[in-house]
């Protein structure tokens, strides 16, 4: 009995319920991997997301094979590639975990699905995180993501019986698809993505790096180190939650007489429990991808600027923290989740970009794009929600409280080495002299979209179509997970 374990986004062997199972029902198991078509053509896509998968998948390559396997590597269809392997193989399952995608790969899944069925191949999907299919409204929801995170940790196989023959002489070479994929891509400041530095990444935040999370996580400087950094292995899937919850709650434990350690990751584990709320969202309305999660906000009045699109995005604005943040994403793949929020923010509050149209860009340059966290994000920042606060974030203000020695900003915005200090931090909305124009009036702008955005979510508070958008969408969330 032969099976195929499908990798997607879950690069692992450690905790990996579908290659489990694959191993433990399969007498023989194909780990299959395949760069798509629909992945490599997607707008989603780039560089930083070829190159995480690509460390990630060399890496599960050397993990499979030190126990006896191997993986066949492929491009194109997914479907051709599995009808290819049926010409040798009688294939009697297919394993794989629930991914939560945008639309691409939502339509990939289910084509998958018709196509195992019309071969009789039992598809097996399994959830990696706490989020689940089939949920109506959140009211149990708190409650099975608390079950999830319990369960024991699935163990890692100590071996594993492939086709050998059939793999080496069909897979891929990875240096090759480098070569092809990504040939001079200057990454030398991205996170490398594996489950080895995943599981390194952890234990150096749990043991030292993590005691000032709290305080630091704001910050553009030191969230880079006190932040868990470990949003990259989540997306690409080289270290599940559950560990990562478990291994937190344990060390809590361990932090009996360092409170301002436990309140660090008390406050970790709540940003845990937010991630798949959010990501939860998607899976509950995938539409959100192209649609305000409430339809009252469907149409705030946006107005597309190439030229302002493309100044935003490239860090070309004359706001020193907002270009700075925009070229930092470009170099580093990163940035912390309050400059995420200021750089998104001031696209739709300020230029009056949709959220729509950065939705791909921002993708893009996120090494750790995770479809449910960044839509999701997207609605929240610009506004569009109509269950959460509105913020409109300053930049001027962003600055002062979380650059105010200028460090970030200069770091990467080197043309601002040789202008005095008081003349950046002193300059809230006419531009700095030396630098380039501000690109637009902020004060004037933001007015425009705050008495747009306020005005409606108080009009509509209580609308039907407001409260029915809280009940299916909104958190009802206790503090549970604080260690007594």
């Amino acid at each position: 009995m032969l099976g195929v374990w499908i990798i997607k986004r879950d690069f692992r062997l450690l905790d990996n319920e579908a290659l489990y199972q694959a191993v433990r029902h399969c007498e023989q198991v194909i780990p299959l991997f395949v760069f798509e078509d629909i992945l490599l053509n997607s707008e989603y896509t780039s560089r930083f997301h070829l190159d995480a998968m690509l460390s990630a998948l060399r890496d599960l390559q050397d993990n499979i094979r030190k126990i006896g396997g191997d993986i066949l590597i492929k491009d194109g269809d997914i479907i051709f590639v599995l009808e290819e392997i049926l010409k040798s193989f009688n294939i009697s399952y297919i394993f794989a975990h629930e991914e939560i995608g945008v639309d691409e790969t939502f339509k990939r899944d289910k084509k998958l699905r018709k196509w195992a069925k019309s071969n009789r191949i039992v598809f097996n999907e399994y959830s990696q995180t706490g989020v689940f299919r089939g949920l109506k409204n959140r009211d149990k929801w708190q409650g099975l993501w608390e079950s999830f995170m319990a369960q024991h940790i699935v163990p890692a196989p100590d071996m594993i019986k492939v086709p050998l023959d059939y793999i080496r002489q069909n897979t891929l070479d990875i240096d090759y698809l480098k070569q092809k994929l990504i040939d001079n891509f200057d990454c030398d400041l991205l996170q490398k993505v594996s489950e080895k530095k995943a599981h390194k990444t952890l234990d150096t935040f749990l043991k030292y790096r993590g005691r000032l999370y709290q305080k630091s996580i704001s910050s553009p400087n030191t969230a880079f180190y006190h932040g868990s950094r470990l949003s990259v292995y989540l997306a690409w899937g080289t270290i599940s939650p559950r560990v990562v919850v478990q291994k937190t709650r344990q060390r809590l434990k361990e932090l009996s007489d360092d409170v301002i350690f436990q309140r660090s990751l008390n406050a970790f584990l709540g940003r845990m429990y937010w991630r798949d709320h959010f990501i939860q969202r998607l899976e509950m309305e995938p539409e959100m991808e192209f649609h305000a999660l409430n339809p009252i906000f469907e149409n705030p009045p946006y107005k597309f600027d190439k030229e302002k699109l493309e100044a935003w995005y490239h860090g070309r604005t004359g706001f020193p923290l907002v270009d700075a943040c925009m070229v930092c994403l470009h170099k580093t793949g990163f940035l912390n989740f309050r400059m995420r929020s200021l750089v998104t923010s001031f696209a739709c509050h300020v230029l009056h970009l949709d959220w729509r149209d950065i939705n791909k860009l921002l993708a893009r340059i996120f090494l750790d794009f995770e479809p449910g966290i960044h839509i999701s994000q997207l609605q929240m920042q610009a506004g569009v929600v109509g269950i959460n606060v509105i913020r409109v974030y300053s930049p001027h203000k962003q600055l002062l409280d979380q650059d105010p020695k200028l460090k970030f900003v200069r770091r990467w915005l080197p043309e601002l080495e040789e202008i005095p200090d008081e003349e950046i931090l002193n300059n809230k909305n006419t531009g700095i002299k030396g630098y380039i124009p501000v690109i637009c009036d902020y004060e004037k702008n933001s007015k425009v979209m705050k008495d747009y955005l306020y005005s409606l979510k108080k009009h509509y508070k209580d609308s039907e179509t407001t409260q029915r958008v809280l009940k299916k969408h909104g958190s009802r969330r206790n503090i549970f997970h604080r260690q007594r």
